[in-house]
């Protein structure tokens, strides 16, 4: 069966194919696949997020293979895998791929600001991480990069804003809004 045809079965009838042996399995091969269209990958990850925590656990480096197929294809689903994998306690894993995510990124004029989000992704992920380590320090330098980089942020907003504009002239909200 093609991936696409594939990831609409699932789509349609998720509720009955659950309890399938390798149900997971499958979902996280789709998420992978080149050949599985873009705008079934959500429904995928949605699916993926009702999958049980031992198997997200058995999966996760192939989730985390998977989530670089959608980063290389450039699919904003970041968030919601590191949401699905930081509910499993997989911190590792979703450090891994925020990582990933912000090595994805150029840092030019127009990329900076998506850059600068998910380096804040990524430490919030390793601040969830330190945490969950019980690593006290780890904890309070990841704390002290989060306020470095909000500050970051708001200076590129404040220095960047009109050149930034698709419609020079209209004053949109900051980012912080």
């Amino acid at each position: 069966m093609e991936p696409h045809v594939a990831a609409r079965l699932i789509k349609y009838r998720r509720w009955g194919l659950r309890a399938a042996p390798g149900f997971a399995d499958l979902v996280v091969k789709l998420l992978a696949d080149a050949e599985t269209y873009e705008e079934d990958l959500e429904d995928l990850v949605e699916t993926l997020a009702e999958v049980s925590p031992e198997d997200l656990r058995r999966l996760g480096h192939a989730i985390q293979g998977a989530a670089a197929a959608c980063i290389r294809r450039r699919i904003q689903l970041t968030d919601d895998f590191l949401a699905i994998l930081t509910t499993a306690g997989l911190w590792s894993v979703a450090v891994d791929i925020a990582r990933q995510s912000v090595e994805q990124l150029e840092d030019t004029r127009w990329e900076r600001p998506r850059k600068l989000r998910a380096q804040a992704r990524q430490v919030a992920a390793e601040l969830e991480l330190a945490a969950a380590s019980g690593q006290a320090t780890q904890v309070l330098a990841c704390c002290a990069r989060w306020r470095e980089l909000r500050q970051e942020i708001q200076r590129d907003w404040e220095e960047n804003e009109e050149s930034r504009s698709p419609i020079r002239g209209l004053r949109l909200p900051p980012p912080s809004e």
